[in-house]
Formats: C-alpha cells, structure tokens, sequence
C-alpha cells in the first residue's frame, strides 16, 4: 500500500529437541510472546512515523496475537492440571476446557501472619497457663465443573495451611451424602 519492497528470506529448519512433554509447549509459549514483541515493535514504528495506514493495518495482528498467547498460554495450563502425573485425577468430569486457574504463593502470607513465639492461653476450667503452639489456617475451595449445556458438580474442600506449608486437602461430601 505504501510503496515499499518486501524481501522474503529463508526459514532455518527448527533445531529444537525437547526432554519433557511439556518443554514444546513452553518453547511455544516463549515464541509466541518474541512475535508479539516483534509485532509491537512495528506499530510502535508506525506511531512513531504516524504511518496511520500501518497501524490500521496492524491492528487486527495486534489483536490475534494476544489470543495466540492465550491459547498457548491455556494449553500449558492444561498440560500441567492434566498432564503425566495428574491425568487421572478428574477422570470422572469430561474437562473440555479451562476456565480459571488460580495459584496463591501462601508461603509469605504465613510467615508474616504465623508468629511461632507469640504465645497462645489455654485454661482447663481451673487456670490459664500460656501455651506455644503453631497456627492452622483454613483455606476454603469449591471446584466447579461443568459441561456445555450439561449439568454443574461441585467439589468442596479445604486446604489446611501451617507455617511449613500444607498440611493437608479435606474433601467434604457433596449435598445430600453423609461424611465417610
């Protein structure tokens, strides 16, 4: 549209051998996300030349790109709920998609919340006498899956937190079964 030659060179043959399942999808991820600095890079140079056709242009490439981040970005995260180690875990739900992922670094939450030396009183009835015990924290989750147009499960549990870290996952039943 502006008059400018276009010079096409060669591709080198990809030189990539991967250790891990995982290791493709992670070396698509970081190329996905050099093309959108590439892309970047060139509508900045449009603006900066107020080249406005270009950016017009680049608008839609701008746009794709950052949902070919995000589907590469999702197939990782499926990779790493469902992948070698964890492929059996919802075996019962047909997942066909990832909605949200949530991940909490809670380490640096509890060591400024749990303080070891503070000491907690206990009483029998008779007297209170200072006690030091460590801290549980409770960390509530409800799981929901769902098929498209199918009907909802929901899966509750609570994550039991101390100073070290996890303690351990309880699993409640779901409405209407009784406690195992």
């Amino acid at each position: 549209n502006n008059d400018a030659a276009v010079v096409f060179g060669t591709i080198d043959k990809p030189d990539m051998t991967y250790k891990k399942l995982d290791d493709a999808l992670k070396a698509a991820l970081k190329h996905e996300q050099f093309i959108t600095g590439c892309i970047n890079k060139i509508y900045a140079a449009a603006d900066k030349a107020k080249d406005y056709r270009t950016m017009q242009f680049f608008d839609w490439f701008v746009k794709e790109q950052g949902e070919e981040e995000k589907n590469v970005s999702d197939l990782l995260k499926k990779f790493e709920l469902f992948g070698n180690a964890c492929k059996n875990i919802f075996r019962e739900f047909d997942v066909n998609g990832v909605v949200n992922i949530y991940r909490i670094n809670v380490l640096h939450w509890l060591y400024k919340m749990d303080n070891p030396k503070r000491l907690i009183y206990c009483s029998d009835g008779k007297t209170v006498r200072p006690l030091k015990a460590h801290r549980d924290y409770h960390v509530n989750i409800i799981l929901r899956f769902g098929e498209k147009g199918g009907e909802e499960q929901y899966v509750r549990c609570r994550l039991v937190l101390c100073r070290n870290g996890i303690r351990r996952l309880e699993t409640f039943p779901h409405a209407g079964e009784s406690e195992k």
